[in-house]
């Protein structure tokens, strides 16, 4: 009897840890998301509306090229140390893309 106990006790499902939440992620960018509403306050009080333009253009470009740099590895002949993301890693970054993809990221200044 131990025997069967001890194998149904032995086969039970881990539980899985769970990946931080769509709120944990947009809470862990908020300072992000508070340093590009001051600067871009600032700018537009002091740039033209065609730089404003450029600039926020550009840094668009910057965030979209880093979160691509997470996810497709570097293509080269080198070896890279860039290792493959986790799972997790993976759904966070993908959250990233949904919190940037919402209204009140895209809004303008």
């Amino acid at each position: 009897m131990s025997s069967v106990s001890s194998y149904f006790q032995r086969s039970r499902p881990q539980s899985v840890p769970q990946g931080p939440t769509q709120r944990d992620v947009t809470n862990a960018l908020e300072p992000l998301f508070n340093y590009f509403n001051d600067n871009f306050a600032i700018m537009k009080q002091t740039l033209t509306d065609s730089a404003m333009v450029m600039v926020m253009t550009r840094l668009w470009k910057e965030v979209l090229a880093t979160i691509e740099s997470l996810l497709v590895p570097p293509l080269s002949d080198k070896l890279s140390q860039q290792r493959p993301l986790t799972q997790q890693e993976l759904d966070i970054v993908f959250k990233w893309l949904q919190v940037f993809h919402t209204p009140c990221f895209n809004k303008q200044y």
